[in-house]
């Protein structure tokens, strides 16, 4: 078959790595396009809410004077500028949905949070609702009520 070029004899191998290596590209794409929902949450004070969110862990991935975000782990959080917020007065709030309630709660003890009935911030020790669900609460020093869900 003269004019014809035939395949070198190792193509077919790169061949199917490379169309492997493709689809995982497309995997991963697909994975970091997942649609999800991130909490907006009012902040009185961007400083201080990210020092009192970064001693439970989290890292701020961006902010302005606009926008705040913290990241830890599978978690984010996304605050905006609210500096005449009244923490008593808030009706904010959101579930953090943890594969280890009892390591975070732990860890927010462990920062100097208090478990108590009033003032800010505070926590609820995890118990199991009558949903089957074992949920904790913490309300940080803005008010926002976050509710701390056992996953799975």
């Amino acid at each position: 078959k003269a004019g014809r070029l035939e395949p070198l004899p190792h193509w077919d191998r790169f061949s199917a790595f490379a169309a492997n290596r493709m689809a995982a590209n497309r995997v991963k794409e697909q994975q970091r396009m997942a649609d999800h929902a991130t909490p907006n949450l009012p902040s009185r004070d961007f400083e201080a809410t990210s020092r009192f969110y970064g001693s439970l862990g989290f890292t701020e991935t961006w902010r302005d004077s606009g926008w705040m975000i913290l990241k830890r782990g599978g978690l984010t959080l996304e605050f905006f500028p609210y500096p005449d917020l009244d923490p008593l007065q808030s009706s904010f709030g959101s579930c953090l949905r943890l594969d280890e309630l009892q390591r975070f709660y732990d860890a927010a003890l462990a920062t100097g949070i208090r478990e108590a009935c009033s003032g800010m911030p505070r926590l609820h020790p995890p118990k199991l609702e009558q949903s089957g669900m074992r949920i904790g609460y913490m309300v940080d020093p803005d008010g926002t009520l976050l509710r701390l869900v056992q996953n799975g």
